[in-house]
């Protein structure tokens, strides 16, 4: 179902110590804007993560350096991404693959769903994400 990706500290990271990387003004910017706007699979899957739904908190279009992430656990060390039609392209894809380097490299652990697996398997989703922070 989802793709993981899991990070595996670097010899920069000993003990397991994670960096922790805050957005920039402008991805601050962004984020606001783009929760304003979301698209319907985040609405979905944000209803069911909101006020700790899962039992940890979420944060959703949070910036992580140049980065903006759909969802955000801080304590479990998670980004959730949803995929749209959009990550089908080729140079979309290229992106997704550096930002997704990049985020793994510094000790975030990523799941990746398809809008349609939201759309239509939510359960099946948020099972997937309650085992994954189990």
């Amino acid at each position: 179902m989802a793709q993981y990706f899991k990070a595996s500290p670097s010899p920069s990271m000993a003990g397991g110590e994670f960096r922790r990387v805050r957005g920039s003004a402008f991805t601050v910017e962004c984020g606001k804007v783009l929760r304003k706007e979301q698209t319907l699979t985040e609405r979905l899957l944000w209803q069911s993560l909101k006020g700790r739904g899962l039992g940890v908190k979420f944060r959703r279009q949070h910036g992580i350096d140049q980065y903006i992430v759909d969802f955000y656990c801080d304590s479990a060390r998670l980004i959730i991404e949803l995929d749209g039609d959009v990550h089908l392209l080729v140079d979309v894809q290229q992106r997704d693959e550096e930002r997704q380097e990049f985020l793994v490299g510094i000790g975030y652990n990523i799941l990746r769903f398809s809008n349609k697996e939201v759309l239509e398997g939510l359960p099946e989703v948020l099972a997937e994400i309650a085992m994954y922070l189990k």
